[in-house]
């Protein structure tokens, strides 16, 4: 078994079913023990690689879910812990859905990522300086290299995770094949609540844009090669 027939096979042992969908891994939803109890995996798939696209930053042909997912998800809630790795213009356009609607966003990301450091200082530069001042956005900044993909919302009476592979960058939205999970199980979402608290408060907080060094040239090339 490989591909979704070994990711259909493992949610089957565990008594995950498929909810809606063809022959094409969709959504499964789990009923175990509990009517909160839930999974949805959302997905990018790409038909093809495609160069002339991808010289041109242009959205590859296929299924590209995740995004749409990313923006119901910011759009629906008042408080969001964020762990990220990377994160472009793209990615911040999803949080500011968010933060425009005068929502909480906790973000946490590494001080010095092991790539795409000028895209990421350029980018959080550019969050701090449209949003700092609303009071809505904490940027924390740990010594650590935070490799997540990684955000749960809080609403009124419960709270929802969404986590996976996809970066907030614009080619891990629109060009690369990737997996997200959205779980709505209570136990986890505030166990993980817990550790992305845990996470925010080792890390320093960052509010003036001009502690974010970088260089333009480097930024733009890590925007294109990305």
């Amino acid at each position: 078994l490989e591909g979704d027939a070994l990711v259909a096979e493992l949610l089957s042992s565990l008594r995950w079913h498929r909810f809606h969908g063809d022959d094409a891994l969709q959504s499964f939803e789990a009923r175990a023990d509990s009517a909160d109890s839930a999974l949805q995996f959302v997905t990018n798939r790409p038909q093809r690689w495609e160069w002339p696209a991808w010289l041109l930053s242009h959205k590859f042909q296929g299924d590209f879910d995740i995004a749409p997912e990313m923006l119901r998800f910011y759009s629906s809630f008042d408080f969001y812990r964020v762990a990220a790795s990377y994160i472009d213009e793209t990615g911040a356009a999803v949080l500011s859905n968010a933060l425009e609607r005068g929502a909480r966003v906790e973000l946490v990301m590494p001080w010095t990522p092991n790539v795409y450091a000028d895209c990421n200082a350029r980018t959080l530069g550019n969050l701090l300086a449209k949003w700092g001042g609303s009071g809505n956005l904490l940027l924390k900044l740990h010594r650590s290299m935070v490799h997540a993909k990684a955000v749960v919302a809080e609403g009124p009476s419960s709270k929802v995770a969404l986590l996976g592979s996809c970066n907030l960058r614009q080619r891990s939205l629109e060009q690369f094949e990737e997996l997200h999970a959205r779980v709505t199980d209570q136990t986890f979402c505030a166990t993980l609540w817990r550790e992305l608290g845990q996470l925010l408060g080792e890390a320093d907080e960052v509010q003036d844009p001009a502690r974010l060094s970088f260089t333009p040239v480097m930024a733009c090339l890590h925007d294109y090669f990305g």
